[in-house]
C-alpha cells in the first residue's frame, strides 16, 4: 500500500491522519509508515503523540493563535484610542502626542495606528 502524504492531505486531513495511525497500529513501525505515506517520521510521531494525548479530535488542525499576548494594549487604552479618534478625528501622530500630554499614556505612533486598524 503506497499511498503518498501529499495525497491523503488533499482528500480529507483528518481521515489521512487516521489512516496514519492505522497503518501504525498494523505495522507497528514509524519509519515504516513514514515510508509509506512519504512523510517524515516526526510527522507520523505528531500525530501518534496528538492521537495518544486526545483521541480523534487530537487529530483535527489546532489554531495557532497564541493563548496569551503580554505585549498587548491594555483595552482601556485601546478603548481611549478609539474614542479620542472618533471626537477630534486626529490621526496616529497627534493621537500619540495627547495620549502622551493628558494621560501620561506613552505609545508609539505604529501602536496607535495598529489600535485604530482593529
Amino acid at each position: 500500500m503506497q499511498i503518498r502524504y501529499e495525497r491523503l492531505y488533499i482528500m480529507n486531513r483528518v481521515e489521512a491522519r487516521l489512516l496514519l495511525v492505522e497503518r501504525y497500529n498494523e505495522l507497528k513501525s514509524i519509519s515504516s509508515v513514514s515510508r509509506e505515506l512519504g512523510t517524515s517520521r516526526q510527522v507520523v510521531r505528531k500525530w501518534l503523540r496528538r492521537y495518544e494525548d486526545e483521541g480523534y479530535k487530537g487529530l483535527q488542525d489546532s489554531s495557532r493563535k497564541p493563548h496569551v499576548s503580554p505585549r498587548r494594549t491594555a483595552s482601556m487604552v485601546e478603548r481611549l484610542v478609539s474614542k479620542l479618534r472618533k471626537e477630534t478625528g486626529y490621526g496616529r501622530r497627534r493621537l500619540a502626542w495627547i495620549l502622551r500630554r493628558d494621560y501620561n499614556i506613552h505609545l508609539s505612533e505604529d501602536t496607535v495606528r495598529h489600535i485604530l486598524r482593529r
